[in-house]
């Protein structure tokens, strides 16, 4: 299986999973083996699995599983290690913008090679290995969670701090912030409230959130709701609960996605579709029909159009009663997030990055220039920028357009 390709000189170089690097030089018709240098694994294990190749000023560059970083300054004849600095052997994706390479790494963010330099140097400045789920902010400070706890930043996302004092878990699903009270929902362990900018969190207690995972809280109406895997939508009339289950007519318990839109609720559940309610959760309808799998992740509207990001199936509008595919161009239809902002919309997929449309949904392009990291799993805009919360690669943002 190929997963790489660079050209080069008029060559073609490819890397395989298991089979090292080749190369054409007649645009694919014939490949010869070019591995020369690379590391042999000890004996009875896979061959050489290359992950990224990617043509630099320097070189070609790959990443090799398990092995680290190689270079070859002649044409991938041969290859020397190249990955001084790096502290992990596992590099996920390669890029290189201006003359600096970054390599986005499996668990330890991201570093860079600045020009001039040949030792890597950490880029993800206070964020340790963490796969982020949230990132919110409140005006002054950008909130991220994650796997490796709650992370707060007061220079756009330049450097970050963690912010775990009181956190009995490190696993942060949801962030949502209302009158200043900052929320943090957890993988089954409930959640947690913050009055002083995530400096202290305190959990609420309740024997509804015992091992249970939060995932969303939206205020309507002066009332508190929040998604939650296993007991559905739950209500309550302050931040601290008491909260109620409210899922009639709600197909699935498992609710991935809550937003508000005008006194319309919406919920996205993990296989089940999209549903509405009217009247504060009392009552949930399902919303149209047609979605190729209707693992919803996220909604966003675009003046009085709904859209919904799917897992599996990509982007969807709300024509009538039917969803309608919204998904050409996009490379990777497992859409985990989706924001609107004036007439554009962007959408973060689980392995290709971030896409924009600005024809309402009928078409879609990248807008990945200088992201090492493509495995999105959050969308944030915050003024003119946009930030996203990465698998392993902590949070990137980028100049909206």
């Amino acid at each position: 299986m190929v997963r790489s390709l660079a050209h080069y000189d008029g060559k073609l170089v490819a890397g395989a999973a298991a089979a090292g690097i080749f190369v054409s030089d007649d645009l694919g018709q014939s490949w010869r083996p070019a591995s020369v240098g690379l590391e042999a694994p000890a004996p009875d294990t896979i061959p050489v699995n290359v992950l990224d190749i990617v043509h630099t000023t320097r070189g070609l560059i790959a990443s090799v599983a398990a092995q680290g970083l190689y270079i070859s300054t002649d044409g991938a004849a041969t290859w020397a290690a190249y990955a001084d600095g790096l502290p992990n052997p596992y590099t996920n994706a390669l890029h290189e913008e201006d003359g600096v390479v970054l390599a986005g790494t499996y668990g330890t963010g991201v570093f860079r090679l600045l020009p001039g330099e040949d030792t890597w140097t950490y880029s993800s400045e206070g964020i340790r290995d963490t796969s982020v789920f949230a990132l919110a902010s409140d005006g002054s400070n950008l909130y991220m969670g994650g796997s490796g706890g709650l992370f707060v930043s007061d220079d756009d996302g330049g450097s970050w701090s963690p912010s775990n004092s009181g956190l009995a878990t490190l696993n942060i699903r949801a962030i949502t912030i209302i009158d200043g009270v900052v929320y943090a929902g957890t993988y089954r362990d409930g959640y947690y409230m913050s009055g002083d900018q995530g400096a202290t969190w305190s959990r609420v207690e309740g024997a509804l959130f015992n091992r249970l995972t939060v995932r969303m809280f939206v205020r309507s109406g002066g009332r508190y709701y929040a998604a939650t895997a296993g007991q559905g939508v739950l209500v309550a009339d302050s931040g601290r609960g008491p909260w109620t289950p409210s899922n009639d007519g709600l197909a699935l318990p498992y609710v991935v996605w809550l937003a508000a839109a005008g006194d319309t609720l919406y919920a996205g559940t993990d296989g089940k579709g999209l549903f509405a309610s009217v009247d504060g959760a009392a009552s949930w309808s399902e919303v149209g029909s047609g979605l190729g799998k209707p693992f919803v992740f996220a909604t966003a509207t675009l003046a009085s159009r709904l859209f919904v990001a799917t897992y599996g199936s990509g982007v969807y509008e709300l024509v009538g009663d039917l969803w309608e595919s919204r998904s050409i161009g996009i490379t990777d239809l497992n859409v985990r997030s989706l924001v609107a902002v004036g007439d554009t919309l962007y959408a973060g997929t689980k392995e290709a990055g971030v896409f924009e449309s600005t024809d309402g949904g009928l078409s879609w392009r990248e807008a990945n220039d200088g992201w090492a990291e493509r495995r999105v799993r959050t969308l944030l805009v915050v003024g003119d920028e946009l930030y996203a919360g990465t698998a392993r690669g902590g949070v990137y943002k980028a100049a909206l357009r």
